[in-house]
């Protein structure tokens, strides 16, 4: 091809008459070095069919093109070079340009500015996706609201990043939705010819540069046209190459968006909410094209996590450490207590990119994320309201919908309706649901809490967890004989520990010489102990025979676990159901139903209760505790089974739905006194922080599954119901 160097509007227009559309044009001025990199990346990346016309704006420094006309021997492109005899500023190269390509579009290039593979063509297709686009803007490193990875902010590459590698990452990642933009951004700018036949090139007043692209835009604008961004083109754009920061430029730059400010009032606003609103095209473009550059970062709500180990905790911890392992996190945040707890401490060491955050409670902090994930249910508003202050979008795992269905565990009308109301928020609010089963799933459409438009997913639990805490003879348990019954649960009526304590009877008549246990915190309401306490009162058994505790450590669950003849596990509700693969883990047997998720987790053969009728229970009971073979043959069962849940899928999964999430959030409803009422008192609340700010003090007033804890909690929920 060639190098065609001209001098005169005539000479140019000839050079290009059957250049095809568009035509890339570089108006340059100076800046050598720039030029060299913007030429070579443009000859490099741009199909050889596509005319390039560069405008030297009459450069003082002479070496300016050096590097171009060095080129003219090897070139594959066909290039035109328009040198100006007097310099007409940056508005008089591009209206040249416009003149010299009449009847075709016309590319603007700014001369400090690196594209990518495949930029051209993706900008065409952006302009193709309407008759009514006038521009076509791309992400860059520096150019305003359209700036990555900082929104509105210019800045360099992240460390480590061509121009190049970032282009194919943004490239890879866009959903090339095309976001409407209040203006062109003018560092890589395609005009549409119809635009130009409408509204004219750019206005001389805006000479030599600065606020040309934004008038011509809302001229544009205003006869209907639109301004679009290419969100799958990302280039590389130095700055300031053309005026650097003298005061000169800066006063220049001050007047010209006078200038705007007066002919159009409002476009100030519309910048405002495009550069701000976190639930525009743009701000999911922007969002994307910036984690392909930087990674995720991912916040945990993990102020659940108390002193016991439990099985909504473990879910929050290993969900945490198993998200700082997953290929495109960078950073995954996981907020808990001011005191961390000595579990979260094990489990999470040795991961480098997952920070343990101790905060108060739920204040804002200052940072933001992409994605907030709450790994259990929402119990408050200032929960909901936490996590939209602070990402870009939410996803909370609904472990159940029992407490929905369920009044009994409620004290009042008020409180269910209240926990009612807020998990109709949930589902409103928030961006994306996880379920741990698909049986949950099915409850929350049976509800009509779902909806088609809505990010779902079944994320289920892990059990290739380990403990660190080893093993620990619970200390509230004294007299406790090897060989006893085991039931591990809250004393919730659906956890059914009444049948346990029926079956236990039973086996005792047939000889069975163990102790039963019963393990688990007694909630204020719905629960079971009354009627546990009248069975053993009614059979007249002898002191020490049956035994109870509240929430246990982990060194002590596992205690418990591998020196229990047999688990018993009756309930009938499940959203998962961990303990009877737990056990098996542990190596001991453990008698269950299928309620529930139960059904679609465990194996189909299972040796399971097979009604709940404790009397149909005691010879399956017998069998597992005595039969070496069937004990052999159900742990294998359920080891083998659980080898289909592992953390690392779970999170998987989780991520999955985050991407998708992320990618179109749904939570649009905004926090508001629609919402209805939320319990809510400033004496309690005042309180509760107070406390959580000084762990020791909380211990010792309140330890977990205390009588004091339960007076106390009877106390706050009285108060805010009467304030509600």
């Amino acid at each position: 091809m060639s190098l065609n160097i001209v001098n005169t509007l005539a000479a140019a227009a000839a050079a290009t008459a059957n250049a095809p559309s568009p035509v890339v044009v570089v108006p340059i001025y100076n800046s050598p070095e720039d030029v060299r990199c913007c030429v070579e990346a443009l000859l490099r990346h741009t199909d050889p069919s596509i005319v390039l016309l560069l405008i030297d704006d009459a450069s003082p420094d002479l070496t300016t093109l050096d590097s171009v006309l060095a080129l003219q021997d090897s070139l594959t492109h066909r290039i035109v070079l328009f040198r100006h005899e007097h310099n007409m500023g940056f508005v008089g190269s591009c209206n040249d340009a416009f003149e010299v390509c009449a009847g075709r579009d016309v590319v603007l290039v700014n001369s400090d500015v690196v594209v990518g593979a495949e930029w051209l063509s993706r900008m065409v297709a952006a302009a193709r996706t309407s008759n009514t686009v006038a521009t076509v803007s791309t992400l860059t490193n520096h150019g305003t609201i359209l700036s990555l990875p900082q929104r509105n902010e210019p800045g360099p590459l992240p460390e480590g990043l061509t121009p190049d590698e970032a282009s194919r990452r943004v490239a890879a990642a866009a959903r090339r939705t095309c976001p409407v933009i209040p203006t062109g951004v003018g560092h890589c700018l395609y005009v549409v010819r119809t635009a130009l036949d409408v509204v004219g090139g750019f206005d001389p007043v805006f000479a030599p540069g600065y606020g040309e692209e934004v008038d011509f835009c809302q001229r544009a604008v205003a006869h209907g046209f639109i301004n679009v961004l290419a969100d799958d083109v990302f280039v590389y754009h130095r700055g300031g190459s053309s005026f650097g920061l003298s005061p000169a430029k800066m006063q220049l730059q001050a007047d010209h968006e006078g200038i705007i400010d007066l002919r159009y009032p409002l476009y100030a606003a519309s910048v405002k909410w495009a550069s701000t609103s976190t639930r525009s095209a743009l701000a999911a473009a922007l969002a994307t094209a910036r984690r392909s550059l930087v990674g995720m970062r991912v916040a945990i709500d993990g102020l659940c996590l108390g002193e016991q180990l439990m099985g909504t905790q473990r879910f929050v911890v290993e969900t945490a450490a198993a998200l700082a392992h997953q290929d495109g996190v960078a950073e995954t945040h996981l907020f808990v207590p001011i005191e961390v707890p000595d579990y979260v401490t094990r489990a999470t060491v040795n991961h480098p990119r997952l920070h343990i955050r101790p905060v108060a409670g739920y204040e804002l902090v200052d940072d933001h994320f992409d994605v907030v994930v709450r790994p259990y249910q929402v119990d408050h508003v200032v929960q909901l309201q936490w996590m939209r202050g602070i990402a870009d979008a939410s996803v909370v795992t609904q472990l159940d919908l029992i407490a929905y269905h369920n009044h009994a565990y409620f004290g009042t009308v008020q409180a269910w309706d209240d926990y009612r109301r807020i998990t109709h928020a949930t589902f409103d609010i928030v961006d994306g649901v996880a379920f741990i089963s698909h049986h949950s799933l099915a409850e929350a459409r049976r509800e009509g809490l779902v909806s088609d438009r809505q990010q779902l997913a079944v994320t289920y639990c892990g059990f290739d967890h380990r403990s660190d805490g080893g093993e620990s003879r619970p200390p509230s348990l004294a007299g406790l004989r090897d060989g006893f019954l085991l039931v591990l649960g809250a004393s919730y009526l659906h956890k059914n520990r009444p049948y346990a304590v029926r079956l236990w009877q039973l086996l005792r008549e047939r000889g069975f010489q163990g102790q039963l246990v019963l393990v688990g915190p007694k909630p204020p309401n719905g629960n079971s102990v009354d009627e546990e306490r009248a069975l053993v009162a009614d059979a007249s058994l002898p002191e020490g025979e049956l035994l109870s505790t509240g929430s246990v450590s982990d060194a002590e669950r596992n205690w418990l676990l591998d020196h229990a003849a047999l688990v018993l596990y009756p309930t009938l509700s499940e959203g998962f159901g961990m303990v009877p693969f737990e056990a098996a883990m542990a190596g001991t047997p453990v008698l269950t139903t299928r309620q529930g998720a139960l059904d679609e987790v465990l194996p189909p053969d299972l040796l399971c209760i097979e009604s709940l009728l404790p009397e149909h229970g005691v010879d399956i009971a017998l069998t597992l505790i005595g039969d070496e073979s069937a004990q052999r043959g159900q742990i294998d069962a359920l080891v083998a089974a659980a080898q289909r849940y592992s953390w690392a899928a779970s999170t998987s999964a989780l991520f999955d739905l985050i991407e998708r999430t992320l990618a179109n959030p749904s939570g649009r409803r905004t926090l508001d006194g629609s919402m209805g009422r939320t319990p809510g008192h400033p004496l309690v609340d005042r309180a509760v922080v107070t406390l959580r700010r000084f762990p020791r003090m909380h211990r010792i007033l309140l330890r977990a599954g205390s009588r004091r804890q339960e007076w106390a909690r009877s106390l706050a929920n009285a108060m805010r119901r009467r304030r509600a």
